[in-house]
Order: C-alpha cells, then structure tokens, then sequence
C-alpha cells in the first residue's frame, strides 16, 4: 500500500506504509538497466506492483541522483496537455513565464542528474512518450523510470516486464521453507498479520494459503485483498469464495485478457461489499485523488444518502477498498488507481450516472474554491492556501470536466475566476492563464462569468509582465463590469490597471487608478486583500516620490486592518513597503527587519512575486549596509525566481536602474569574479532556501555541516573518489581517472554519503571544501 507523500528539497516520493516484501533480483536488474539506458519502463498486467517496485528501486538509488528522485503520478491526469504541468508540478518548477511549459522544463533540467518516475502514464502514453522525448534530449543528466502498461516505444527505451510473485504448483506438494522460496506466501502472510494477529503459515494451513496465492496469479495488489478478507472470513471460505470467482471469470471472454485476473480480485471484494458499499465504491471512482469526509458526502449524496454515507465508507475501509491516510490532522480516503478503475466499470453500467456524479463533484469543487474566494479575505486565509493546495488535483480535474464536457464551459469560465488569488497569489501564474485563456476562448459570448475570467486573466498578465494582454483584458472587463453597474468589479479592474500603470513606470497615472478603485471600495465598505494591496501600493508610490512620512502613515493604517483581518498575506505587502521608507530614511537595521517580516509572510503561501520583489529591496538594503556579497547572492536568488515568472521587474526602467545600481556598487566591492561566483550561489537556492539566507541562516554552509565526522580512515579509494566529487566529477569520469568500474564507484559514494549522513553529492562536495579550505 502506497500513500502518504514523503517530499523533501532533493525529491519526492509516496511514502511506503507497508514493508515491501522481497523483489531483490527485480530491484537490482532495473537499477542495471538505469545505468545503461536513459529511459527504462516497467510495464505488466495491472496490480503486479508496478508503483512500488519503481519506488523501491528510486529509494535504493536516490544517492546517485544528486537532484533528487521525483515521483510523478499521472493517474488523476486526463487532459494530455497536462502532462508537462503535472511534472512541473511535482518538480516543485515554479514557472510563471509566458513560454510554453515543456520549455521550462527543458531549461530547469539541462544541468540537472536527477530521476523522474513517471507513473501511471499508460492513458497518457504519447504525451508521455512525446515528453520523455524531448526533455532527454534536453538533459543529458536525466534518467526516466516509467510505469505503464504498455511501453511508451521511444528508440533506446528499456522495458522490463514486472513479473507475479513467484507461487507453488498447486499440483505439487510445497517444499519446505516454502514462504522463502515463493514471495506470494510471504506476502500473504505478513497482510493477514495486519488484520488477524497473530498469524501465521504452519504446515496446517500452508498448502491452503499456497493454493490462494496460485489462483490470484501471484498478484501482489489481489494477495493483499485476499489476505485483508480474514478479518471476517476463515482461509477455507476465503478459499472457496476466490476459486469460483476464478472460474466465472475465466469463462467472460469479453473481459480483455490482461485485466481477467485483478477482475477476479475486485468482483469477488465487490460481492463481499454491502449494497451501499457497493454503490460508495462507484460513486467514489469519480476521485482522481484523495478527498475528505465532506467532500464524499456531498459528492456521493445521490448514490448513498445521510448517514448511511459514513458506515459504507468506513465498511470500505475495513474491506481494504479505501486507504485512509492522516494529513494535517484530518483524514483522507484514497482508491488504489486500479480499485478506482474496477468502480468506474460498475458505475458505467447504469447510463448517465457517471455523468451526474461528475457535474456533482464537479459543483462540490467550484463552491470550495467559492469559499475559498470568500475565507480569502479574513482569518481563515491561510487555511483556505493549505487546503486549495491539497486539492489542486481536484479542482483540475473539475476544470478539465468543464472544459470537455458539451455545455459546461460556462461553469468552468467561473471556476477559473473564482481562483484568481489562488493563480495570482500563491504561485500558480501559469496555471491560471492556461485555464483562463482556455475557458474565455471556448466561451466567447458576453457573461458576468466572462467579465470577472477577463480581470482575473489581466491579473495575472501583469505579474507576468504581459503588459499588452492585462491591458486588453482589463480594459474589457472594466467596460463591461460598468455597463452591468458591478461597482465592486470595476475597482478591482481599476486596481490591477492601477499596478500595470505602475510597472509602466507611470505613478501619477497609477497613483489616479488606485484612489479611484480604493473610492468604490470605500463606498462600498469592503476591505479585502486587493484593497489592501492597493493601499500598500499607494503608499510604494508615495515613499518613492519622496513622502515618506503619508508613505509610513498609509503603511501603518493598513497593518493595522492587516492584522485586524488576520491578512497575512497583504501584511507581508505592507513590511516591503516599511521597509522601503526605513531604507530611504537611513535606518538599514529597521529595513532588514522589516523585509525579513514581509519575506516570511510571502513564503507561507507560496508568493513569488513578493518573495521576488522582497530579495530586489532586500539586496539593495544590505548593499547599504556594507554586505556586497549577500547583495549578489540575493540577486541571484531574485533571478532564479523572475526566471520563472516572465520579465525580470515587470519590465519597469525605474526598477531596473534601481537593480542596475545595486549591482554595480557589488561588483565594484567584490570585482566582477566576485560577484558572478556569490550569484551563482543565489542561483542554486530553492525559494524556501533563499528566504532562510535572506532570514540569516545558509543552507550551503548547513549541508557541508562542518563538524560532521570525517571520512573513515583507512579507506584511500574511498577518500580518493569524495575529493573527484568535490571536484564535480561523474561517476563515469571518476571511474576513468581512478581505473576501476563505475558499479564500484557508485558503492562508494553510497557509502561515503551513508556514512556522513548526507543524502546528495552537493552536500558531499561542500564538506570537502569546508575540510580543506586553502583549496
């Protein structure tokens, strides 16, 4: 059973909440194939453990990969569009550029040797096929590790075939030792240990459990249901129940062949199930993903009503059906993909049901994202950022519903404008534009839903610095909101032209837009984080035409509903303009403070545009203070991040020079070799990481962990090859320079990193720099 995500700042992987059992010859011949081919696919029949054997051999190789190992899982994808978003996502690659996605990533893994699995791409097989092409080409360093049903047929792919578990001849009577020699056995007996305590295979029931595993094919996903089946059923009944199974459905020859056998498994734990359970398992196979309590409530009303709702959702997870997992203190349900997938067939076999549950969960999304506009605004803002990140697969599963369904583009156009703060602030720019701009083509005729898409899309063209874009749309949607007397929307469209106006390099212009849109809100008597924004803005624009005591006044009023609303995220705003004001006023200790308050509110949702912004300020405040070398390494940072997001500063002149400035006074402290080498470092820093630079801590000098113990004497090679990696060699070339294989060279440097507790060679390579520092 695979859930929980395990994600950390060189990987992420589903974390393993049961023991893998055996597997040792497959593990160690993909791990042979990965270091002579670039892209190897694990293919078999449904259930034979795919997915895990692929994780496995990523856990066992991940010190390899000094970028990491990254699981992308694309069971929930249906758009083939979304591929490259998917893996860009799962990559933690923050683009928010107006390139296409696919080149993002081909720019963000050119330099990088890390693994990618793609999992679950057997409906996605050509898009998959397609990218796995190009990226690589692209990135001589990457290795792709696919699980699929099919293989993806790209020139030099290695496939390997997942094999069942070994069983016994049922013919035959069972050797001894029999649960070493045949996994299926040892499988089956450490599952039943989980629900019946204290089991046990002993000659008695031996031949009886060999003979379950022999029928289930060996199938690792049918074993654990067999064996989750004794909490109510004795291995004799067990046994009876899953052979006639078999033989019914060895006989339905309009099964395809390659899925009669997890048919088996799932018919027989269907019949097992309650009719309410029943019909739960078909109305749940509309999520693609985990989901709560609530939202199968609301989703599965129809199917199973009230109360009855919970006692079959907890029968199908007392029937191993539903895994349940803790994540941030609730619990969650999730269908393995190919449980889900039985669900989806029994649910296609009553005409216009999957349709009806898709437009329900399709309504449960768009009135989460609904109050989710609305917590936006208050106390419960941070909240409403964690769960709309825990079900982003949702709410893109709803819009691909919206998009591909006859009838329901509207819907889906209000969707996507219901998430503007979502798209806007909280790091998903690109994503937001690909739905807006979808949605307000496939629906062009005049509607409030189109009228708000409009603003929110020339929102998020101005943070990319799509100047000629946000202009048009905001100008449309301005016109149209007035025509249709929507006070609170004109000012919304006047604020975000207020900010285009700004990077235009027009603040009087700007400064009109915003006092015009904060009026109407006035009047209105609404405060909201927009208007916050506005205000913060008004007062950037008063600190830089040199009133900084309006600019100060405006910034504190403004914490002041700030931290009456509980808005974290329009605070961190207002700190990067206080700390503007305390830089032109001369007091640099104040300013530091300041734009480390506002770099922390930025980072709990994910804001890159502010953390951007931030680090320009922030470099520019510790150049004051005499530290040319954060200064760059800032900037370096800050270009990382405008990388991603389009034009570096929204393309303003005067925010240029400001930087342009900023740089030269670094490099003519440090000299041009100076500065190029702590920008470089400033490069390498994921967001999180750079924030705790700019907080004051290094994750560079933490990672080389100084007083970590020393290479282990007496082991010369070994002392050898962590210098070669400290110098940037490859495993190929240190295998050259020191004559030995690369297979012996790769086990030492699992070995150093195992034995100095570190977990990429960065870290390695770090620590022999700070070991010998006259280097």
């Amino acid at each position: 059973m695979v859930a929980v995500l395990n994600r950390s700042r060189k990987g992420r992987l589903e974390a393993e909440l049961t023991s893998f059992v055996g597997r040792r010859s497959e593990i160690a011949e993909v791990r042979r194939l990965l270091t002579a081919a670039r892209l190897v696919t694990l293919t078999g029949v449904g259930g034979t453990g795919k997915t895990r054997l692929a994780l496995r051999v990523a856990v066992e190789a991940r010190r390899t990969f000094p970028d990491g190992v990254w699981q992308v899982d694309l069971a929930a994808v249906r758009d083939p569009a979304l591929v490259p978003f998917a893996v860009a996502q799962a990559l933690d690659l923050d683009d928010q550029t107006d390139r296409p996605v696919t080149e993002a990533l081909r720019g963000y893994l050119r330099d990088r040797r890390l693994l990618v699995i793609l999992d679950n791409c057997e409906h996605l097989r050509d898009p998959s096929a397609e990218l796995a092409d190009v990226l690589l080409h692209a990135a001589p360093g990457l290795r792709v590790l696919a699980t699929s049903r099919q293989p993806l047929g790209l020139p030099g792919e290695h496939v390997f075939e997942v094999p069942p578990l070994a069983v016994p001849d049922p013919d035959r009577p069972l050797p001894a030792g029999a649960a070493m020699r045949y996994l299926a056995l040892a499988l089956f007996a450490e599952r039943a240990v989980a629900v019946l305590p204290g089991f046990s295979l002993t000659p008695d029931n031996e031949d009886l459990v060999g003979q379950i595993c022999w029928a289930l094919d060996g199938l690792p996903l049918a074993i654990e249901l067999a064996a989750a089946r004794l909490r109510t059923l004795s291995l004799d009944q067990l046994a009876g129940r899953l052979w006639d199974r078999m033989r019914l459905l060895q006989s339905r020859h309009s099964v395809p062949a390659h899925h009669q056998t997890l048919q088996a498994a799932f018919d027989w734990s269907y019949e097992l199930c309650t009719d309410d359970e029943r019909r739960m398992w078909a109305a749940l196979s509309v999520f693609g993903d985990g989901f709560d309590l609530a939202a199968a409530d609301e989703v599965c009303a129809d199917a199973v009503p009230g109360a009855r709702a919970f006692t079959a959702l907890l029968g199908l997870v007392d029937k191993s059906v539903l895994s349940r997992e803790r994540t941030g203190g609730q619990d969650r349900y999730r269908l393995l993909h190919t449980v889900r997938e039985y669900g989806l067939l029994r649910l296609r076999e009553h005409p216009g049901a999957e349709q009806a549950l898709r437009r329900r969960y399709r309504d449960y999304y768009l009135r989460l994202a609904q109050r989710g506009e609305t917590d936006w605004s208050g106390p419960r803002q941070e909240a409403t950022y964690r769960c709309l990140r825990g079900e982003h697969a949702h709410l893109r599963a709803a819009l691909e519903f919206c998009l591909v369904t006859p009838g329901q583009q509207r819907t889906g156009l209000e969707l996507a404008g219901t998430l503007w703060f979502y798209w806007t602030g909280c790091g998903f720019l690109r994503e937001g534009r690909h739905w807006l701009d979808r949605f307000l083509d496939a629906d062009p005729e005049p509607s409030p839903q189109r009228t708000k898409a409009l603003w929110a899309l020339g929102a998020v063209a101005v943070a990319e610095g799509d100047r000629d874009t946000a202009d048009r749309a905001l100008t449309e949607s301005r016109q149209r909101a007035a025509a249709a007397g929507d006070e609170r929307l004109v000012g919304l469209a006047e604020l975000s032209m207020g900010t285009l106006a700004l990077f235009a390099d027009d603040p009087a212009g700007a400064a009109r837009l915003f006092e015009q849109g904060l009026a109407r809100f006035d009047r209105l008597g609404e405060d909201n984080p927009a208007t916050l924004l506005g205000r913060s803005t008004l007062a950037m624009i008063a600190a830089g035409g040199g009133d900084l005591d309006r600019a100060e006044a405006i910034c504190r009023e403004t914490l002041a509903v700030c931290e009456r609303r509980d808005d974290r995220w329009a605070a961190g705003w207002v700190f990067y303009v206080l700390a503007l004001v305390a830089l032109s006023r001369g007091c640099v200790e104040a300013a530091i403070g300041h734009a480390r308050d506002g770099l922390r509110r930025m980072l709990v949702f994910h804001n890159l545009t502010g953390i951007a912004m931030l680090f320009e300020l922030y470099a520019t405040i510790v150049a004051a203070a005499g530290q040319a070398e954060r200064t760059a390494v800032v900037h370096g940072a800050a270009a990382r991040i405008w990388h991603l997001m389009g034009r570096r500063l929204f393309g303003s002149a005067a925010l240029e020079a400001q930087h342009a400035g900023c740089e030269a006074h670094a490099r003519e402290v440090l000299g041009d070799a100076g500065y190029d080498a702590a920008y470089h470092r400033g490069t390498r820093f994921e967001a999180d990481e750079a924030v705790s630079y700019a907080l004051g801590a290094d994750p560079a000098q933490s990672a080389a962990a100084g007083d970590a113990p020393p290479v282990p004497a007496g082991l010369q090679q070994q002392r050898e090859v962590a210098e070669l990696v400290a110098q940037g060699l490859s495993n190929r070339q240190i295998a050259t320079r020191l004559a030995a294989s690369q297979r012996t060279v790769e086990s030492h440097v699992e070995n150093i990193l195992r034995r100095l507790g570190f977990t990429s060679r960065v870290q390695l390579a770090a620590w022999m720099a700070a070991q010998h520092p006259e280097n």
